[in-house]
């Protein structure tokens, strides 16, 4: 169980300026917006974090840019029991897929 704070700022948040209270994990407005440019979209994916989280499990494909299982035949993830697109933007499925306490619980299961 990998249990990480995360907060995934909207593109409003960032060019308001604002940064939601919560804790020192959260890095400086300064740097997010160093990290958005005209190439990057303005959301997070869900293989976007699971590349982040799990390296070892997890790829970004340097060419077109896409998150990708390393080894499909004994990697399984999964959402509330399905297991959605890594393209998924990571705010929509927290929005329809979170639990009663506001949390998303990605289960990332791995075969021996």
């Amino acid at each position: 169980l990998i249990q990480k704070p995360c907060h995934v700022y909207s593109k409003r948040e960032i060019e308001r300026g604002n940064q939601p209270v919560g804790g020192d994990y959260q890095e400086p407005i300064a740097k997010l917006l160093a990290r958005i440019t005209p190439k990057t979209p303005s959301f997070t994916t869900l293989g976007e974090v699971l590349a982040d989280w799990l390296p070892h499990l997890f790829d970004i494909d340097s060419a077109s840019g896409c998150a990708a299982v390393i080894s499909q035949s004994t990697t399984y993830f999964s959402i509330q029991g399905i297991q959605p697109s890594l393209d998924c933007n990571i705010v929509d499925l927290w929005k329809c897929l979170c639990h009663p306490d506001h949390f998303l619980y990605i289960v990332v299961a791995v075969a021996s």
